[in-house]
């Protein structure tokens, strides 16, 4: 910013009576303005960034860990509390005890990763969902305890070296439930025919074609 004002004052100074530059000098002295407003007005917002808490959760089915830090980068980021073996069932109440609004809660995706952000989402607070696989990756190289892995899914986040998951409504979730329930069942008839062909092949017994092996549930 100070070097345009030099840039457009030398501009001035070495040129003055030329009438091509001064439209050249008033386009820079009015750019050089327009810059110094933005940048003073994105002051409050970028001090803001650096004061917002980013809390890692290392989320279990009875358990959880949540380590809060504040900072904008992950390798200046600050460890302001740790709270370890909380119980996932007394998440919302946490929650209002601890959280502020503004928080960014990180998670790594996994079977109860969804359920959790939904009921953070209720609570007024915004969830996400980083990636398993690069999260896991960059999370188990240097952790051995599930508090160090909160604290890293926190710096992974900042880091920007896991991708955020696209959280599903209840509507799309419960389409996948039913899907993967289907799918889950025609795996599992497949299998229990080909266990019980084998079996029967074992013992030299050969069914006619076409005899059913299962019958439809009257439930």
């Amino acid at each position: 910013m100070a070097n345009l004002e030099l840039l457009s004052v030398l501009l001035i100074g070495r040129r003055r009576n030329t009438p091509t530059w001064c439209k050249t000098e008033y386009l820079i002295v009015q750019w050089s303005s327009a810059f110094r407003h933005r940048l003073l007005n994105s002051l409050p917002t970028m001090t803001a960034q650096k004061n917002k808490r980013i809390i890692g959760l290392d989320m279990h089915p009875d358990v959880f860990c949540a380590a809060a830090l504040v900072g904008d980068e992950a390798i200046n980021a600050r460890l302001l509390w740790l709270h370890d073996r909380m119980k996932t069932q007394e998440l919302e109440g946490w929650a209002k005890k601890h959280l502020q609004a503004g928080d960014i809660l990180v998670l790594e995706a996994s079977g109860n990763s969804f359920d959790v952000a939904g009921r953070l989402h209720a609570c007024g607070h915004r969830a996400i969902v980083l990636e398993s696989t690069q999260a896991s990756k960059i999370k188990h190289n240097f952790c051995n305890d599930d508090r160090q892995s909160a604290v890293k899914l926190a710096r992974v986040y900042l880091s920007g070296l896991a991708k955020e998951v696209w959280q599903p409504d209840a509507r799309t979730r419960e389409r996948r439930d039913i899907f993967f329930a289907h799918r889950n069942a025609v795996k599992d008839s497949t299998s229990a025919r080909n266990r019980l062909r084998g079996f029967l092949n074992e013992h030299g017994v050969r069914l006619p074609a076409g005899t059913p092996l299962t019958r439809e549930s009257t439930e």
